[in-house]
Parts: structure tokens; C-alpha cells; sequence
């Protein structure tokens, strides 16, 4: 992430890594960021989320966040920052907006609306594309979702995710005549379809294009306002910002046995993408 920030001229304050799968010396090692704790996850958590927001604060006294956390790290994290940063600021995100990566609608209902409004998040879908997105494909998703499981149910990029994946595989069997793992994939390629997110294909690499959207929580009913919307992208397997990736592309579907997981696009192409 430091090295990406760099590149684009944004002058990096600090960057941690939290532990996750904490093993014993990892809880030993605890000691360092608390004075006591109890061996208990909830504990090990919020002293997890001290460190980070105390580093936040120490770093700059303003600056925008990314945050790759997720699942049960999310609302102490977030908890932590609301209630150490509201005496600096009626409004939390107005000094310390953070991006999240990992963040959906039924994680602020599980973290509290009123500790993450005004943050944003980065996904290829949210449930609000289904009212604000133009997209026929996102109301019916979420129309058909909530008549199974009730009206008031919160439909994530997951969800989405899930469904996407169902169908594409169907359509594959479909076209296959077959449930052969060879001839599904093979039938895959080139399989496009009008998405919640989108309108997305699989590539010769056997990734899918995905969408981009940006959106900040409300407070009034967690959900996202959507502050921006693309359209999807093709994909690219492997990072064009990182020099040992840079200039190689994915094609499992060459025939002729040279490409396949990772080969190097022809000069006159990589000077083209990638040239100033």
C-alpha cells in the first residue's frame, strides 16, 4: 500500500500491521501496546484497536485512513477512533476519514451506524446501486433477496459475490453440456452477463471484469451514498504498479502452451500500457 501512495505523490504518515491469528508468543508479545489484559479475544481485540488508533493519532493530527481490516476487527477499530476523536472533532471523519476495503452494510449494523458515519468504502457493489445505481439487474437482485428472506434484509457486496459465481457457473454447465470440470471451464471463457454490479465477462485469464464503487456510510440507516460508479473493468491478474509483476498478463486460454498463469506481454504492447 506504501509503495502504491508513493506513487500517486500522497506522503504516507505510518502504516501498521495488526496480528490476527494470534498465537501465544504473539499474546506475550501483547504486553508491549497494554499494561494487563485478560486472555480473551474480545480483549486481545480492543487492545489491538488501541495500538492502531493511538498510531493514527500520533501519526498526524489529520489524514486520510486505509483500512484493510475486517470480520470482528472492524468495531473495536472503529469504536475505538469514535470515541478517542470526538473531543477533537464533533465529527470523527472530518479529521480522520477512513477507507475501508472489507466494510458492507451488515458490518455497520454490527459496529453501530453513528461510530462509522461518514467513512467510506471501496466494493463493486453496494445495496444502494439497487435505488441510485440505474441498474434493472441490482433491484432485482435485492427485490427477488428480500422476498425470500424479508423486507428489511441487508443485502451485501458478498451476497452479490455469491450469486455472480452461481450464476456464471450455470450458464457454463449450460453451455458445456456437462458438469466435467474441463469442459465448464473451458465454456466459462467469454461468458458475460448483466450483473448487479454490472455488466461483467470472463477473460482469457479466467478472471471476471469487475466494477468500481465508492461510498460513505449514513447515519440515518448504514447505508452507503454512492460518490462514485464505474462501469466494469477488464481485469488485471497481475499489478501493473509492482516491478516484478509489471508487463505480465494471464491467458489460459492460448492454445499454444506459452502463456498460461504468467507471461510477458510483447514490448511494442507493454510500451503502450505502460509507457508515459
Amino acid at each position: 500500500m506504501e509503495r502504491f501512495m508513493t506513487i500517486y505523490g500522497i506522503a504516507v504518515a505510518g502504516e501498521l500491521i495488526l496480528p490476527t491469528n494470534l498465537t501465544a508468543a504473539d499474546v506475550a508479545g501483547m504486553s508491549r501496546y497494554v499494561s494487563a489484559f485478560v486472555i480473551l479475544k474480545p480483549v486481545l481485540f480492543f487492545a489491538a484497536a488501541d495500538q492502531a488508533v493511538t498510531a493514527i493519532l500520533s501519526a498526524s493530527t489529520n489524514g486520510f485512513v486505509f483500512n484493510s481490516l475486517q470480520g470482528a476487527f472492524l468495531a473495536p477499530f472503529f469504536q475505538r477512533l469514535y470515541n478517542r476523536t470526538r473531543a477533537l472533532s464533533p465529527e470523527t471523519p472530518s479529521l480522520y476519514p477512513v477507507m475501508s476495503f472489507r466494510l458492507s452494510e451488515l458490518d455497520v449494523q454490527t459496529i453501530g451506524a453513528p461510530y462509522v458515519a461518514g467513512h467510506f468504502a471501496a466494493a463493486a457493489w453496494f445495496q444502494s446501486a439497487a435505488t441510485t445505481g440505474n441498474s434493472p439487474a441490482a433491484a432485482a437482485f435485492v427485490s427477488a433477496y428480500r422476498a425470500r428472506y424479508g423486507a428489511t434484509a441487508l443485502v451485501t457486496y458478498e451476497m452479490q459475490n455469491a450469486f455472480v459465481a452461481t450464476e456464471l457457473w450455470l450458464r457454463a454447465v449450460r453451455q458445456a453440456r456437462s458438469f466435467a470440470d474441463a469442459a465448464v471451464r473451458q465454456a466459462m471463457f467469454g461468458l458475460a452477463f448483466a450483473a448487479p454490479e454490472g455488466n461483467i465477462a470472463i477473460a482469457a485469464s479466467q478472471y471476471a471484469s469487475k466494477a468500481l464503487r465508492i461510498g460513505r456510510v449514513r447515519a440515518s440507516d448504514g447505508q452507503f451514498d454512492l460518490l462514485l460508479q464505474s462501469l466494469p473493468k477488464p481485469p488485471q491478474p497481475w499489478n501493473q504498479l509492482l516491478m516484478q509483476t509489471q508487463g505480465y498478463g494471464c491467458d489460459w486460454q492460448d492454445t499454444s502452451g506459452t502463456r498460461g498463469e504468467k507471461y510477458q506481454f510483447p514490448a511494442v504492447s507493454t510500451t503502450m500500457q505502460f509507457g508515459a
